[in-house]
């Protein structure tokens, strides 16, 4: 019969993904759990598959549990919440390393997350209890989401985005073209952002390649959508919509911006916390690029009920790109973030 702290680590792995899932910029739907102790479905562009094994008491069953997550055909995350003892990581690192050297088995490690939990942890204790809860949340959020299902945006990177300067609303303009329609043409681009001028264009494209917002495909104009850039794109709706349509920042978006690290701290005798001037920035440019470029990042959002993320329209991009030479579905893959449009690999 599992322990009292194994049963808890499941339940607090679902409580935490859907507790995170109020952020709106990413789905989770209940999945058959089959031999795991927990299984779900990512939903974020793609959906990616997730299961979970918990390690608490048994340390033979240690190849058992990774022989099941490594091996399950479906599956494209795999978490393993392990009791981190001496033993228990030693014979991890050996069912690893066993698959790392052997060049057929290594790619079964892709979205192989561990998880570990303090030994000495007592699902009795309530503020114990307390306490664990806060570290998966945050685990999941640096591991899952922002690991992988959020293209590792940092603070860097969105640092590099808000402090580009150029024509209000531009850049922002110029990210959403890109990640619903591709860039395959300039001309044809600066029609349908309704700019003229190459300059600024072009240094705002060389921003976001840089970071890792777009992709420019070698020896060409050609720039398509990336997992980052339409996270950045959601995150900058997420923002907008809580500035104008709620009271103050919600939990889910402060632990967002907690990982980031752009937001500042309440002021003295204040517990309101400030969005950073980074934030104030972005909000700024989103604005103008309504009023300038004619794109309100909340016109397809349902506001009663938003959801600020989107499918990734693989097909429409792939006819706008039509005829030109090396294009194929696998122009889109990011490997990284287990991303494979076309099909899971």
């Amino acid at each position: 019969m599992p322990s009292a702290e194994h049963e808890f680590l499941v339940l607090q792995l679902d409580r935490s993904l859907k507790m995170i899932e109020g952020s709106a910029l990413f789905g989770v739907v209940e999945a058959e759990r089959k031999k795991f102790d927990y299984g779900c479905i990512l939903q974020r562009d793609m959906s990616r598959p997730l299961v979970a094994q918990v390690l608490w008491s048994h340390q033979g069953g240690i190849d058992k549990d990774l022989r099941t997550l490594l091996h399950d055909p479906e599956a494209l995350l795999k978490v393993y919440l392990v009791r981190s003892t001496t033993s228990h990581r030693m014979r991890i690192d050996e069912v690893i390393q066993s698959y790392r050297i052997d060049p057929s088995l290594r790619p079964k490690l892709a979205g192989l997350k561990l998880l570990p939990i303090p030994d000495n942890f007592d699902a009795d204790d309530q503020k114990q209890q307390e306490w664990m809860a806060m570290y998966v949340a945050k685990k999941l959020i640096d591991d899952i989401l922002f690991g992988v299902l959020f293209g590792r945006l940092n603070e860097w990177e969105f640092g590099v985005f808000v402090d580009h300067n150029g024509p209000l609303g531009l850049k922002l303009a110029i990210l959403d073209e890109i990640s619903t329609s591709g860039l395959e043409s300039m001309p044809r681009f600066k029609e349908k952002i309704s700019y003229k001028t190459d300059g600024p264009i072009r240094e705002a494209i060389a921003m976001l390649s840089a970071a890792g917002f777009v992709r420019r495909l070698p020896q060409s104009v050609v720039c398509l959508p990336t997992v980052k850039g339409r996270l950045m794109l959601d995150l900058t709706k997420r923002l907008l919509f809580e500035r104008d349509r709620r009271a103050g920042w919600t939990p889910e978006t402060l632990q967002i911006l907690e990982t980031l690290g752009i937001f500042d701290p309440p002021l003295p005798m204040s517990q309101a916390v400030r969005p950073s001037v980074g934030v104030e920035s972005l909000l700024t440019h989103s604005d103008f690029c309504s009023t300038q470029f004619g794109r309100d990042l909340l016109a397809d959002v349902d506001l009663a009920a938003p959801c600020f993320y989107s499918s990734f329209e693989r097909q429409l991009l792939l006819d706008s790109l039509n005829g030109m030479p090396g294009i194929t579905e696998a122009v889109f893959d990011e490997p990284e973030f287990l991303f494979f449009p076309r099909g899971q690999q």
